[in-house]
């Protein structure tokens, strides 16, 4: 399965965390294949196959299983290339956006319906722990427990639960508030796979945190999972 990476941004070491990403979701997934598109501000991960094609162009989607949002900020975007995201997600393609991901293209509100939600703050940086809710959902059920990590506990706005299955949920270190960290959607005819998690190192590196990417794909995909073959 081909699926093409968007990264970059600020505040974030994409360079470092997708390369460690996706370096262990395909050592879980050897089938899946990760192609980096290269829009927006860098660093940009190393050893990445990349395409120049911007994913307005007639073909560029063309066999992409699932297009892996984990960018920051305003990425320069036009109006075609937004558009072709959204026909892409509507039309039955799988969308997996990642911390951050919630936190790019400003001003965009159908990609904050698309997303489900919109990055509003976080507490420092510490160790946070989120709870399986929905361990049946293929998304997490390879998760064998609760995750324990390092990283920035989003606080999501526009976030309304109705629209959307909640996968992970904890509580956050900033205003003791139950939170989701990871949630399941529809959009028209497409799935939508969103998670607070994945600021630093120490969630990119993490092997629990591949499978969920990994499962989370598959699903969106409407794949087979990648323990099941």
């Amino acid at each position: 399965m081909r699926i093409l990476v968007v990264a970059g941004g600020g505040y974030h070491d994409f360079k470092n965390n997708t390369k460690a990403l996706v370096d262990g979701v395909v050592a879980q997934a050897p089938h899946l294949s990760f192609t980096l598109w290269r829009k927006g501000p860098g660093p940009f991960p190393e050893g990445m196959k990349e395409t120049a094609a911007g994913i307005a162009e007639k073909g560029a989607l063309d066999g992409i299983g699932v297009v892996l949002a984990y960018s920051q900020g305003e990425l320069g975007w036009s109006a075609e290339e937004k558009e072709a995201l959204l026909r892409f997600v509507r039309g039955g393609g799988g969308f997996v956006a990642l911390h951050s991901g919630g936190d790019s293209h400003p001003g965009w509100d159908e990609y904050d319906r698309l997303v489900g939600g919109r990055f509003e703050s976080h507490p420092p940086f510490q160790k946070i722990k989120v709870d399986i809710c929905s361990p049946d959902h293929d998304a997490v059920r390879c998760l064998s427990g609760a995750l324990e990590v390092e990283d920035e506990y989003y606080h999501m706005k526009d976030c309304a639960l109705d629209d959307k299955l909640v996968l992970l949920k904890g509580t956050s270190p900033g205003d003791g508030k139950e939170r989701p960290a990871a949630w399941a959607k529809e959009y028209g005819r497409g799935r939508v796979f969103y998670t607070i998690l994945g600021h630093g190192i120490q969630t990119h590196s993490h092997p629990a945190f591949h499978a969920m990417v990994a499962h989370a794909i598959a699903w969106a995909a409407r794949a087979p999972a990648p323990d099941a073959g």
